[in-house]
């Protein structure tokens, strides 16, 4: 296809398949040249730079894309600039794909001649307007992964192209979703929270603590500590399904693990920017960037609801809901309903006065302009949305199976359906409150769900705090590491 549309290719002489497994094979006659990365600067003359781009236009003019640009992908012959092969071309390239291929060859050559030869062959091809629409995609995390192994100081590189394209077009080059570090107050706020946990424990003295963790199974607790780890793979799957264009795994798990800090030092807020940053150095817009957050979060709370009205069919007979919480006549069921009432209240007051309708709408509404373009495309490919609901899936049902091995710790267990609606009520509860991590709040919840399923009090305390062990409380260590790890690879 790139040969019929004039672009310099290798030619291809035969296509078949071959061998008892029918391998698909290419016969090409190569081009003979001599590639980048062998070429000295000053064997490289500004005719070649601009032949590069103008190569790279028919490519994409024919609506190819070659998704790996880097020293090797062109050669200087007799003809001009050609392309030594097309190993990961795309045919049916997203408009984020044709960015990124400008990118990467402006770095490539930024890197071989010069920014300043780069950037004036880049302007030379594509002018002023199309050279500035790179500047959000000057992200070292954007660039392919060859280019990223092969181009010394390349953070440093694409810090500089971006003041210098953003100096040569005329246009500010749009700043990143700000990362603050955790400042000491957000990490008193966490430490007083776990105080505040740890006086709450001292409430329960009639728990006999020393009789319950000598009769306890303590062969369950690795179970519930594996068990913790892969609601992450799920969250992962599902952060990966919000995006149109791929991402690579292994950061967007380190990603979701270092949530699991800054939910404890700042919360969702923190949270929130974590991602977008991320999302940002991937190369993606930022309304793009932000509304795949919310579209993940979306797909969470669908999941939950799903889940519980399910739960809530095949498992609520289970429940004496008049048990448990704090005593009174309303018991969890009254707490429920008390919730339900104050959340609908609030959103009746939010929408009935002006002032505050006006307000809102003026948030929510470029908010949900702005993520149709990535839900349009996320929809256009189903496995991108079945992707989101079953990560989501997944997070859910071994969030409930972590509590069933907590629960088999003590010499207790409850069934699937009732553990799910207790996991989803506690982590709605905890998303409301104004709490880091929910902490508190969630043991709440759930000791109440624990005793409203007829669990005894002081099992249920014992395995609602051996399961937030391994899901809230060591996990912000490890998230901790996770950012430094995503910060020393230029991913936030």
């Amino acid at each position: 296809m790139a040969e019929r549309a004039g672009v310099r290719v290798p030619s291809v002489v035969s296509a078949s398949t071959i061998g008892s497994r029918g391998d698909a094979t290419l016969v090409l006659d190569s081009v003979k040249g001599t590639t980048l990365d062998q070429l000295s600067k000053e064997e490289i003359t500004d005719d070649f730079l601009v032949d590069t781009w103008n190569e790279l236009s028919k490519l994409h003019d024919a609506g190819i894309t070659h998704g790996g640009i880097w020293s090797q992908t062109f050669l200087l012959t007799d003809s001009g600039a050609a392309f030594t092969d097309l190993p990961t071309a795309n045919t049916t390239p997203d408009s984020d794909a044709y960015l990124l291929d400008r990118v990467a060859l402006l770095a490539t050559l930024a890197d071989s001649v010069g920014d300043e030869r780069a950037i004036a062959a880049a302007q030379s091809s594509l002018g002023k307007e199309g050279l500035a629409a790179l500047l959000p995609y000057l992200q070292t995390t954007a660039l392919p992964r060859v280019n990223r192994r092969s181009a010394d100081g390349l953070k440093k590189l694409c810090s500089r192209l971006r003041d210098e394209v953003s100096t040569a077009t005329g246009v500010e080059a749009p700043k990143l979703e700000e990362l603050r570090r955790v400042a000491p107050s957000s990490i008193l706020i966490a430490a007083f929270t776990i105080l505040g946990m740890y006086l709450l424990i001292g409430q329960f003295a009639h728990v006999e603590w020393a009789t319950m963790f000598k009769d306890a199974h303590w062969l369950w607790v690795p179970v519930v500590f594996l068990l913790a780890w892969v609601p992450i793979a799920g969250l992962s799957m599902s952060l990966l399904g919000s995006v149109s264009k791929p991402l690579p795994l292994r950061p967007v798990v380190m990603l979701e693990i270092g949530t699991k800090f800054t939910g404890l030092a700042g919360g969702g807020v923190t949270t929130f920017a974590l991602q977008v940053r991320f999302f940002q150095k991937q190369g993606l817009k930022s309304a793009v960037a932000v509304t795949s957050s919310l579209l993940n979060s979306v797909a969470s709370g669908f999941t939950e609801v799903v889940f519980l009205l399910t739960a809530l069919i095949f498992g609520a007979s289970a429940f004496s809901l008049s048990k448990g919480g704090s005593g009174g006549s309303g018991g969890l069921s009254g707490k429920i309903f008390i919730a339900a009432i104050a959340i609908a209240v609030v959103t009746a007051i939010a929408f009935t006065i002006p002032g505050l309708r006006h307000r809102a709408s003026k948030f929510l509404i470029p908010q949900v302009h702005a993520a149709k373009e990535n839900l349009a495309a996320v929809m256009k490919n189903p496995r991108k949305g079945l992707q989101m609901l079953a990560g989501n899936a997944l997070s859910q049902i071994f969030y409930a199976l972590v509590l069933w091995a907590a629960l088999h710790t003590y010499g207790e267990s409850l069934g699937l359906m009732q553990l799910i609606i207790i996991n989803t009520l506690a982590s709605i509860l905890g998303g409301i409150a104004p709490v880091p991590g929910g902490i508190g709040v969630i043991e709440a919840g759930l000791i109440a769900g624990f005793t409203a399923a007829g669990i005894p009090d002081q099992q249920a305390i014992a395995a609602t705090f051996t399961a937030r062990m391994f899901t809230a409380y060591l996990p912000p260590i490890w998230g901790w590491l996770s950012i430094n790890w995503l910060r020393h690879r230029d991913y936030v």
